[in-house]
């Protein structure tokens, strides 16, 4: 919601993101007008992209008055989308961490089979330990 939405808000601006997020350092603070890249400025005199990249608008470009500050309702949609992206990447990591584990499982498996048929003479008893104690544990 904005001054142009509520009556009870008119004349009144959005407050910008900046005092907000001391703490949080990777919220950008800025928008760029023309290219829409998202920086953070980090009150130093020094920015921070927050965007995959920018054009030729932002790169090595002085940050003059194609930088505006995004206000709470801006960052809003930004970090939803901003949230989404990081749960799909976790749920990828997710499904081939889980893949990577069943391959794994499956090549144990199969070396406990060969190394169940191992019987040679110079076998020890830890040697023989050890399969038993790995054939239970599958």
């Amino acid at each position: 919601m904005n001054a142009q939405t509520s009556p009870a808000l008119a004349g009144q601006v959005e407050p910008p993101v900046r005092p907000l997020l001391l703490d949080n350092e990777t919220v950008p603070t800025h928008r760029c007008k023309v290219c829409g890249a998202l920086w953070r400025e980090l009150g130093d005199g020094t920015w921070n992209l927050r965007s995959d990249r920018a054009r030729s608008c932002c790169d090595n470009a002085p940050m003059g008055a194609q930088i505006e500050p995004l206000t709470v309702g801006q960052l809003q949609p930004l970090l939803a989308e901003d949230l989404r992206t990081r749960l799909n990447m976790h749920q990828s990591w997710e499904a081939d961490a889980n893949a990577k584990a069943e391959r794994l499982a499956q090549h144990l498996r199969a070396v406990l089979e060969i190394a169940r048929t191992w019987q040679p003479d110079y076998a020890t008893k830890m040697d023989r330990d050890t399969l038993a104690y790995a054939a239970a544990e599958c």
